[in-house]
């Protein structure tokens, strides 16, 4: 099995495979999500049964297949458009073989377009008995590089060419002419993409072409609103008479379909790049923009693993905005194309956040000899100062900067708090962050918001009598704001001047350092600039570099008790 399949109905992106119809039984593989569509919606009008193969639910079936298939055998499940009360299939699953009936009466072939949503390669093989599958054949369909004994012949356990049958319409028949019938000459008759085929293995195999792909979700490549990485794992399986075979697989991208109507649409394609090699100075990876095809060779037996990304700087602002894509899958032989699912979602950055900034920049007035100057702008300070950042985001976008915060559950929901009172007994917290750069319970409400762009700004004054005014001190009579009696409260500016700090992040799309796939999930940062007036006779210009992380996905800020 190539990997355990969970199939969701929130990934958007599609693909159209086209199946040829006679009129009669013929057999198909379906290698796509349709469970947007019911059966009678799916199939031409001529078709009137489907009968679906449970080989996964039914073990063996040793017999050579022949006649109809028969509804009282766990082996099959089935649909008829005449017959609702005889129906044992609600809808067609993808990975699954499935037995066609067109309406014997139907003039000509019919080109039947199948779109869904792809899905990874998953086959349950079994040795003791014949197996209905189809494999992913690349088209068009050669005679000399597609053919039965050439795409057997990469396989220990198909290479001595094991009974193969195939439905070619009309009735079902185990006497001449035999319906399914065998093939013919194995090194001429093409095999076609997805129909299916009954193959009596005389060993185990996992076999469906030279490459076996593994991929790290069962819902193929899907980064869903936060993931960092998926992994696809690729082996070159094919074995020939020297055991020597190489294989070259190329990966590109690839456009979703349009999306049928009534279903979710997308904002376009995942902005897609592949791991590279680890930067040791920087501690990142590096990372290519995957907008065109990329290529490994594989030796025999080999197996490479690719590791892939979004940038999520080029997905939208806005919180669950879907994107969709494909990835095609060839290889060198010419044999098979595999088509693997896309998908990423916008993140929501709501929680907790937390982090800091070092300032490294300050204004400062330069005694010069020949021209004393006031520089205005930041210039490097002989030092870097630390700033610890905590902040919190509702699902609104509303951005607070918090002295401390309180995080815990009320009731069923995690909230995060500024206050310990919010929680009400027998509900507790049970973390607490904090930041000594701020006033003791200060929070702020920030002009702007969290992300990749844009900026979130906080003013806020901090009064001339405030304990955590730089110039109040307790025990220095100098320092405390009274006159010489210590009976009267002297006006600011006696003492003590407000301090206004007016501290503005300007969010930057990349990390300054390298590609971070977490960037814009998880982790953001950019440029950290503060104002302070009231220390000196002109502001303070300090600046300086922040990284925040969110530590909580806690969406709901609680000022007071609940």
């Amino acid at each position: 099995m190539a990997v355990a399949m969970s199939v969701s109905t929130a990934s958007a992106q599609w693909h159209t495979e086209t199946y040829s119809l006679k009129p009669g039984w013929n057999a198909i593989w379906l290698p796509l999500d349709v469970s947007h569509a019911s059966i009678e919606d799916l199939v031409p009008v001529s078709v009137e049964e489907v009968w679906r193969w449970n080989a996964n639910v039914a073990g063996t079936f040793t017999e050579a297949p022949s006649g109809p298939p028969s509804q009282t055998e766990v082996q099959w499940s089935v649909w008829r458009r005449s017959d609702p009360s005889g129906t044992t299939l609600g809808a067609m699953d993808g990975n699954y073989a499935y037995l066609i009936r067109v309406d014997p009466g139907q003039v000509g072939t019919i080109s039947w377009p199948v779109k869904g949503k792809p899905l990874p390669p998953r086959y349950d093989w079994t040795s003791t008995g014949v197996n209905l599958v189809g494999f992913p054949i690349e088209t068009p369909i050669s005679t000399t590089t597609r053919n039965l004994s050439r795409f057997y012949g990469f396989d220990p356990a198909l290479k001595s060419l094991p009974n193969t049958l195939y439905y070619n319409g009309g009735e079902l028949s185990d006497v001449a002419p035999k319906n399914p019938l065998p093939i013919g000459n194995p090194n001429s008759n093409p095999m076609v993409r997805y129909q299916a085929y009954w193959v009596e293995a005389k060993s185990y195999t996992e076999y469906y072409g030279p490459l076996q792909i593994t991929v790290g979700s069962a819902k193929g490549l899907d980064f869903g609103s936060e993931s960092v990485s998926v992994e696809v794992r690729i082996k070159n399986v094919a074995v020939n008479s020297t055991n020597t075979q190489s294989v070259t697989v190329t990966l590109a991208p690839q456009s979703s379909e349009a999306v049928p109507n009534g279903q979710p649409s997308t904002s376009g394609a995942v902005p897609l790049l592949l791991r590279g090699s680890l930067d040791l100075s920087t501690g990142l990876f590096a990372y290519t923009s995957l907008t065109g095809p990329v290529s490994r060779t594989l030796a025999p037996g080999a197996e490479e693993e690719f590791i892939f990304t979004v940038d999520r700087s080029l997905l939208a602002s806005a919180a669950g905005v879907k994107y969709a894509s494909l990835l095609r899958i060839t290889d060198s032989l010419n044999l098979t194309r595999i088509m693997l699912p896309v998908t990423a979602e916008t993140t929501s950055r709501a929680g907790l956040w937390v982090g800091a900034a070092v300032v490294d920049e300050v204004d400062f007035v330069r005694k010069d000899p020949a021209s004393p100057a006031y520089l205005g702008t930041p210039q490097q300070a002989p030092s870097k100062f630390p700033v610890r950042l905590v902040m919190h985001s509702n699902t609104a976008g509303q951005l607070r900067l918090l002295q401390q915060a309180y995080k815990g559950t009320q009731g069923n929901v995690t909230i995060v708090s500024d206050k310990e009172a919010a929680f009400v007994a027998p509900a507790k917290p049970d973390a607490r962050v904090s930041s000594s750069h701020f006033p003791v319970g200060k929070t702020l409400l920030a002009a702007g918001g969290l992300g990749l762009t844009g900026t979130a700004a906080f003013d806020f004054t901090l009064g001339y009598t405030d304990s955590s005014n730089p110039f109040v001190h307790a025990y220095h009579p100098d320092h405390d704001n009274m006159d010489e009696r210590f009976s009267t409260v002297l006006p600011a500016g006696r003492e003590s001047n407000n301090i206004r700090r007016q501290i503005t992040f300007t969010f930057a799309a990349q990390n300054p350092n390298g590609f971070d796939p977490s960037w814009g999930s998880s982790t953001l940062g950019g440029t950290y600039t503060e104002v302070i007036t009231g220390l000196r006779s002109r502001p303070i210009t300090c600046r300086g570099k922040f990284v925040i992380y969110r530590t909580d996905k806690a969406e709901s800020f609680v000022t007071a008790a609940p």
